[in-house]
């Protein structure tokens, strides 16, 4: 087995990011005389056991507390982004609506308001950026496994 960097890798896309398009990029790069490739790394190279280790521990540290026990039973959150809400974000009393936090967060679109009309613009990104990753990345598990259910479930 030979690795390409994915920097080697991203000159030979032809087309739109798809698994074939980059199936048939890697190949054309691996053919490549002057190609240079990345060794394998051995099992205690990549430090699994630790890795393993460090998630077994906060998911039992996640357990052991109870706001993040009740925030792991929300779907799309789990340990890490239960532990993360803990931590970085600021007590949920301090919001006076869900949309305070979302706006805290950066997921709410910018408003432009003139005259009493308002207008929505983009979303703005301003806010804490690893706990809306997290959360997106949650949201978008569960809405991804809702899709999978429902195409499983048709006739």
């Amino acid at each position: 087995m030979r690795l390409v960097p994915p920097g080697y890798v991203k000159p030979f896309v032809k087309r739109s990011k798809n698994e074939a398009a980059d199936a048939e990029a890697i190949t054309e790069a691996a053919q490549r005389p002057t190609m240079h490739f990345v060794a394998v790394k051995t099992e205690a190279r990549q430090a699994q056991g630790k890795i393993d280790w460090l998630e077994r521990e906060l998911r039992t540290r996640a357990r052991e507390n109870e706001e993040t026990a009740r925030l792991m039973t929300i779907p799309g959150i789990g340990p890490v982004t239960a532990m993360a809400l803990q931590a970085f974000a600021p007590p949920m009393e301090s919001f006076r609506r869900v949309r305070d936090f979302s706006a805290w967060l950066g997921l709410v679109p910018r408003q432009h308001t003139t005259g009493g009309k308002p207008r929505l613009g983009g979303i703005s990104k301003m806010g804490q950026r690893d706990l809306r990753r997290l959360l997106i990345s949650g949201a978008m598990a569960v809405v991804g496994n809702a899709v999978r259910c429902d195409r499983n479930t048709d006739p």
